[in-house]
């Protein structure tokens, strides 16, 4: 306290009252404390206030009490202070973070005070909206990446419950013995401590994030201990004090390396989001679709996680982007050169350059969901259904649903359960403690039937939605989707005579699949494909074939197709389908194709090529197919990861996507990142769709190309200046990133050896429509 004055202060008292969350007045044994203080003085007024069993604050129960204080002169308000508070304790005890007695799991984020039009100046509105995106997520920490933040959002943090690791200001900091520099370490280490320190949500500090470690932060480490001797300390990958921490990559072999640690430890940046400055740009701009692929590996990691003995946190990096829309600045986003520039549809405003670091957050700049915030929030959901599907069950015998509860503190008989089935719906109550594993008990009055879904919604007790999950009951329904196609009609080959010179006709109902023999005009060549025609329609301007993306140049493909030359082709007839064989060879590549078309205009095509270039590592292997551009209604269904994906995920197992969606190019975007704009099509369009049952390319009013697969092909299409190409591929994975969070987790690809034979089968359907 400060008297401001020349007078002295003789006759004050600070008087203090306390209500509970509720709102409803604590007795207190003392609430009024005389103050006394000399002219030009400061003076502390030390208060215990006990509270006999109060509501305790956690994440799950952000429980806040309202503490006023009023100081006044001879009776005389003069200032009224009211602060929100909470009642919570941390220990650490051997490997454990425990609040209020339990052992707790750190489930965060790190994050940044940034807004592309902002900059670090941002408002408390956005700060709340972070908070809330957050919880959302189903994270329960963030770490203040790299400086403490704006004040408003610890209030946010305390009222809705998030844990925070708040972090001095020095990161990367290289000269930590430099004595010259030890005030302003300290003192700006101390007010971060002394402006933050009544937050119930500030369950850390840490001192530094990835500096030199020396007697400058020793000192300081020391004063937090002395002058906060409740939480834990920090130091972001430069030193290990109260916690051991470590940064990228969160693996389970790592997990396991340090699963003997006496004290706990933190991985305070983890589970990195794709950059696209560490030698991955090309593929992200390619490829849209490696933030779905983020999730593949992960369940498994999670899981390590939640059972690990001593790895007690994972903190993303990172939860937003960090770029930057600058006046008089040119598009200078990353960390070297801006090879792709793939962010301007997300980021462009005229007039205004875009600067920055990168495009790692699981939310963008501007708060539009990524693809990878839902797989955060799958990911990290406390409550898990791990099956997709479940038994038909006896007659009059309820669903069984196994679950299991993740919370640290919230028995699942606290959350709203709701189920659908049909136009069915209910709800359920599971008396299931936190990190256990139970039943639910489902029973509907209509008899399921194999293949019906069921729906299962969880809330928390403030009405917050935790996690969707959609379980097929029985065996899962055929996954081909409905079309119409051709009469089965005999085929036969003819041979033909045009400007173009003779040909080869694989002739059907409404279908010819047509081979150059050579001999026209400046085509000299044989065995190439002239076109595939069905159903009056243009459906593909050459055969099938081998596609290979090398990991290190994603924007090139191999083999060139123009290197293709065919040595010796067949065309015949044997029993109701016809044969086409084409020997040949590409740069590097020998072998053989052959085609088996049915009379249903259905297309078996296979390939055995031998290669005899260098190793080397490929993060696509299958195949290509070139269609007409305005044949470009995108349909699949996948296997996914999780279930009960958003309408606009890129990674949706059942889909529809065109290549250019139409909406007015205003900053922010009005529209969903899925649909952020290329010139080879919108990201929903150009993602790579894994684990596909069936991918078609077809035109809007009818006929099309179907690829029929067993969940273990991916399909990814592209626009390109005169076709459009599907590349439906039997490897689909790895990075040319080189840093060991991808590596470790994703690998750098199919390793293709110099001599290895490369062999494939695909399955293609020309159809009529689809209904």
């Amino acid at each position: 306290m400060l008297n401001e004055s020349g007078r002295a202060w003789s006759a004050g008292t600070l008087s203090l009252s306390l209500h509970d969350p509720a709102g409803r007045r604590v007795a207190l044994s003392a609430d009024v404390a005389n103050v006394d203080i000399g002219p030009w003085q400061r003076a502390v007024v030390p208060v215990e206030i006990p509270v006999s069993a109060p509501l305790k604050w956690d994440a799950e129960h952000p429980n806040l009490y309202t503490l006023t204080l009023e100081l006044a002169e001879a009776g005389k308000p003069v200032q009224r202070v009211t602060r929100k508070l909470g009642f919570r304790q941390i220990d650490v005890v051997g490997p454990q973070f425990r609040i209020n007695g339990r052992p707790v799991k750190l489930r965060g984020t790190c994050h940044h005070d940034s807004h592309p039009l902002l900059g670090r100046a941002v408002t408390p509105e956005l700060s709340r909206l972070d908070v809330e995106m957050i919880i959302a997520a189903n994270l329960n920490a963030l770490r203040t990446s790299h400086y403490p933040p704006i004040p408003e959002l610890l209030d946010y943090t305390d009222e809705l419950g998030v844990y925070v690791m708040d972090e001095a200001s020095f990161c990367w900091t290289p000269v930590p013995d430099d004595l010259r520099n030890m005030p302003a370490v300290v003192q700006l280490t101390g007010e971060m401590v002394a402006r933050d320190r009544h937050h119930p949500s500030i369950v850390m500090w840490s001192t530094c994030n990835e500096s030199t470690w020396g007697y400058c932060f020793d000192r300081s480490a020391e004063w937090v201990k002395a002058a906060d001797p409740s939480r834990p300390r920090s130091a972001g990958l430069s030193a290990w004090l109260d916690v051991a921490n470590l940064h990228n990559p969160l693996a389970i072999s790592r997990i396991n390396r340090y699963e003997h640690l006496e004290q706990p430890l933190l991985f305070d940046e983890s589970l990195c989001i794709w950059q696209g400055i560490w030698g991955d740009v090309a593929e992200m701009w390619v490829d849209p679709g490696v933030r779905d692929y983020y999730g593949q590996p992960q369940p498994e990691i999670y899981e390590r996680f939640i059972s690990s003995r001593a790895t007690q946190g994972s903190y993303i990096w990172c939860w937003q982007d960090d770029i930057f829309c600058v006046p008089g600045r040119g598009l200078e986003y990353g960390r070297s050169s801006t090879r792709s520039h793939f962010l301007e549809p997300s980021y462009y405003i005229p007039g205004r350059g875009l600067v920055g670091d990168a495009p790692w957050g699981v939310v963008d700049g501007w708060r539009r969901e990524k693809p990878e915030f839902f797989i955060t929030r799958k990911l990290h959901s406390p409550v898990k259904v791990k099956v997709k599907s479940i038994p038909l069950p006896a007659s009059g015998q309820p669903l069984r649903v196994p679950v299991v509860n993740e919370h640290d503190f919230t028995n699942l008989a606290e959350m709203d359960v709701r189920w659908r089935l049909g136009g069915e719906w209910g709800t359920l109550v599971c008396d299931l403690p936190p990190y256990s594993t139970g039943e639910l008990y489902v029973q509907p009055k209509a008899t399921p039937k194999a293949g019906d879904r069921l729906m299962l919604q969880f809330r928390n007790a403030r009405g917050r939605l935790v996690d969707t999950h959609e379980v097929v009951i029985g065996e899962p329904p055929a996954s081909a989707p409905a079309i119409r196609t051709l009469p089965r009609s005999p085929l036969s080959v003819r041979q033909a005579n045009f400007l173009a010179g003779r040909s080869a006709d694989v002739l059907g109902e409404d279908f010819e699949f047509v081979i150059d023999h050579g001999g026209g005009y400046g085509n000299p060549r044989q065995g190439q494909l002239r076109r595939v025609m069905a159903y009056g329609r243009h459906l593909l301007f050459d055969y099938p074939r081998l596609h290979i993306l090398p990991t290190r140049d994603a924007e090139r493909p191999i083999p060139v197709v123009r290197s293709w030359a065919v040595s010796r082709y067949s065309v015949k007839i044997e029993g109701d389908n016809a044969i086409v064989t084409l020997e040949g060879r590409y740069d590097d590549f020998d072998g053989v194709y052959q085609f088996t078309i049915t009379p249903s205009a259905q297309v078996v095509a296979h390939y055995r090529f031998t290669y005899s270039g260098e190793d080397m590592r490929a993060r696509e292997l299958g195949w290509r197919l070139d269609l007409p551009r305005d044949c470009d209604l995108l349909q699949w269904r996948r296997e996914g990861e999780f279930t009960a994906y958003p309408d606009d995920h890129i990674g949706r197992t059942l889909g529809a996507a065109r290549p250019f969606p139409h909406h007015d190019n205003n900053m922010p975007p009005a529209w969903p990142w899925s649909e952020d704009p290329s010139p080879m099509g919108c990201n929903d369009f150009r993602s790579t769709k894994r684990n596909i049952h069936w991918v078609s390319l077809r035109f809007p009013e009818g006929p099309g190309v179907l690829v029929l697969s067993d969940g273990r092909q991916h399909a990814r299409a592209m626009m390109c200046t005169d076709r459009l190409s599907l590349h439906v591929n039997d490897w689909y994975g790895g990075t040319n990133c080189g840093l060991g969070e991808w590596v470790m987790n994703y690998g750098e690809g199919r390793l293709i050896k110099k001599g290895e034979v490369l062999e494939s089968t695909l399955t293609i359907q020309m159809f009529r429509d689809m209904q």
